[in-house]
C-alpha cells in the first residue's frame, strides 16, 4: 500500500486469529506473526518507506490508515 498522505496503519484481526502476518516498510515490522483480538500487536504502526507491504496467510483482517494529528 502506498503511503501518500497516510502516516499510520493498524491491522486488526476480525473473526479470530490472523496468521502469517508480515509487514515491511514500517517502524515495527512483523514477520510471520499471529495477530489476535486480545493482544494489539498490529496497532499504530508508522510508515518508514513510500510503500508498505502487508501479507497474511490465514484469517480475515481490517487495515486502517490514518493521517498525523494536526
Amino acid at each position: 500500500m502506498q503511503k501518500k498522505d497516510w502516516m499510520y496503519l493498524s491491522v486488526f484481526p476480525l473473526d479470530g486469529p490472523l496468521g502469517g502476518v508480515s509487514i515491511h516498510g514500517v517502524f515495527y515490522p512483523l514477520k510471520d506473526a499471529t495477530l489476535t483480538p486480545d493482544y494489539p500487536l498490529g496497532i499504530s504502526n508508522e510508515f518508514t518507506a513510500p510503500e508498505a507491504e502487508l501479507c497474511c496467510q490465514s484469517g480475515h483482517g481490517l487495515v486502517i490508515l490514518t493521517r498525523a494529528d494536526g
